[in-house]
């Protein structure tokens, strides 16, 4: 069914009660007087009679029946009477006994079926009882043609659709609030106004998720309960917080901890574990993992800091050198590579080809002096300490998170330290991405939920490539920012294209609050229109003239001014797969 063409809430109980009409009368006038009406609907509908002409129908049809029957009321009266006749003989104990009683209902459906069949084969029935099939089956095809193709009536019906944007309870808050987050299918995120569950599923969360709100809208609520379900789910999960929120790492880590799950949480203030970003891969791998830290404006230099950089993982590699952020700053200098060489000539194979290499690289080594420069500064700064490793000491790998289905907690502070965060973040990303193409390789392929909460302090083309990959190898991501804007905030080209990659790239979006006008115009339309009518009244100097005009028109499914007036904890849910916009209502999270 089209988005366009959805049942609202009240024309599903408008169908509901028109079933149980329908069983009614099915049960009243006989399957005669029902054959009739059905074919009588069928004519009328084939030769496109109008609501008028139909009620003209009926009304012939009662006129028939009285000249027929002559009587007033006979014609209409006799199909009731007869099966009313029926089931007193047929349940004579009354219809509890026939339902409760043993054989008695099957008894009952097959007395029903051999009577319709002997009504069916009675021509004379037919006869009789053309005049109320025929006014039955008029009145119904009115009654339906004017339900569905009076103009007032869509737009009563369009004003109700409406309404299922309206205020979500608080009771029906209050009842999922007191629900687990995990499903047998994925998280549950919220209610809408009819206490329906709004659920995440994993399947869905493969083809990631954009959650988007101003401070304070609920956004933050919202993941919450996505992590609250993968932790108690027992799946991985990496949460990289860009504004450093450690207040959460904490209550994140809590949480994990009493549902015995292994956390590792790397803050760059408070308590915080060791991390080596360097941990897995070949050269190539850890080569590509330092590169695409910065932004390189000419490819000539990126190629030869390229062929550098894969020279040093090359020599610390034959040379059993530990790999890490801190060991690799220790080694960039191409006279101590040489001397790395040299000491170890002897445990190296094909030591002169190495060799060889590194003295094609002194152009290399003066081209790369500003990024090894940032490295060092990195390493030397306040938090170097944190990727100096240590025997005994527990290191944070995401290789190891992700195998022991464990909780990584990212906290990088992009308000104090903005420069430092940025890199850290891409550093992190580029890690994720070298392990989790790992993963592509090997026959398992475990779901891994992804948290990028305030992603747009270190949005760039690895989150792309990330979340571009991500599907077939397992990730889950859920990227979280305040706004459209915000995605490609610091970006000086391409703006416009890096925020239509990103969106493109998700099927789900949360959307709670927004505070520019321009981005919720965008969202608006993104989330799209829906056929709607568009009614005017006529005024004189007196008053209303009772005259007006109806015509079709597109509306927004959600207005851009709902949007910027969603209350906290509110937010628009809306899946490509399903094309549904469903206003909620966020679950408050035990987090």
């Amino acid at each position: 069914m089209s988005r366009d063409m959805k049942l609202s809430e009240q024309e599903q109980l408008n169908i509901a009660f028109l079933t149980l009409a329908l069983i009614f009368l099915t049960f009243s006038l006989g399957a005669v007087v029902l054959c009739i009406a059905a074919l009588s609907i069928l004519i009328l509908n084939f030769t496109k009679i109008n609501v008028s002409a139909a009620l003209g129908i009926a009304a012939f049809a009662s006129l028939i029946g009285i000249v027929m029957h002559q009587d007033m009321l006979l014609w209409f009266t006799m199909p009731i009477t007869m099966t009313h006749n029926f089931y007193g003989l047929a349940m004579p104990d009354g219809i509890f006994y026939m339902l409760l009683g043993d054989g008695t209902f099957t008894s009952f459906i097959s007395s029903l079926a051999s009577q319709s069949l002997e009504w069916l084969s009675t021509p004379k029935l037919w006869l009789y009882f053309i005049p109320s099939g025929l006014f039955w089956g008029a009145l119904a095809y009115a009654a339906i043609k004017y339900f569905f193709k009076n103009p007032l009536g869509k737009l009563k019906r369009q004003k109700q659709m409406e309404k299922e944007h309206g205020k979500v309870g608080d009771l029906s808050a209050k009842i999922i609030n007191q629900r687990p987050a995990e499903t047998s299918k994925g998280s549950l995120i919220g209610t809408d106004r009819y206490a329906r569950h709004i659920e995440l599923s994993d399947k869905a969360a493969n083809q990631h998720t954009l959650v988007l709100g101003t401070t304070g809208s609920g956004k933050t609520v919202t993941v919450c309960n996505i992590v609250e379900s993968a932790i108690n789910r027992g799946l991985p999960l990496i949460y990289i917080d860009g504004k450093g929120d450690y207040d959460l790492a904490c209550r994140v880590a809590r949480y994990g901890q009493e549902r015995d799950r292994p956390v590792s949480v790397f803050a760059m203030k408070g308590d915080s574990l060791a991390y080596n970003p360097l941990a897995t891969g070949g050269f190539t791998s850890k080569k590509d993992r330092i590169i695409e830290l910065r932004e390189w404006s000419e490819e000539h230099y990126k190629k030869l800091a390229e062929g550098y950089l894969q020279c040093v993982f090359k020599v610390m590699e034959q040379c059993n050198i530990p790999c890490n952020l801190a060991s690799l700053s220790e080694n960039l200098d191409l006279k101590k590579l040489k001397a790395l060489v040299r000491q170890n000539e002897a445990d190296i194979p094909n030591a002169t080809k190495l060799m060889d290499e590194l003295n094609n690289q002194d152009q290399a080594s003066k081209s790369i002096e500003s990024l090894v420069a940032e490295i060092r500064n990195f390493t030397a700064s306040e938090i170097g300490t944190l990727f100096e490793l240590e025997e005994g000491k527990p290191v944070l790998t995401l290789d190891q998170v992700i195998k022991d289905n464990g909780i990584a907690y990212f906290c990088l502070p992009a308000l104090e330290f903005p420069s430092m965060s940025k890199t850290l973040g891409r550093l992190v990303i580029n890690d994720l991405k070298a392990t989790m193409a790992q993963q592509l390789t090997g026959n398992a392929k475990n779901p891994v939920y992804v948290i990028f909460d305030e992603f747009s302090v270190f949005a760039g083309e690895q989150v792309l490539n990330v979340i571009n990959m991500g599907r077939s190898a397992g990730i889950h991501a859920v990227l979280s920012t305040q706004s459209l804007s915000d995605i490609a905030s610091g970006r000086k080209e391409n703006a416009d294209h890096f925020i239509n990659q990103v969106v493109g790239n998700c099927n789900n979006f949360i959307l709670h609050r927004q505070n520019s006008a321009e981005d919720a115009e965008k969202l608006a339309s993104m989330l799209g229109t829906r056929n709607t009518l568009e009614y005017t009244a006529q005024v004189s100097q007196i008053g209303p003239t009772h005259m007006g005009t109806v015509r079709r028109t597109r509306g927004f499914i959600a207005h851009p001014d709902d949007i910027k007036s969603l209350g906290t904890g509110e937010a628009f849910f809306y899946s490509k797969d399903s094309g549904k916009v469903t206003k909620m209502k966020a679950r408050m999270s035990k987090i």
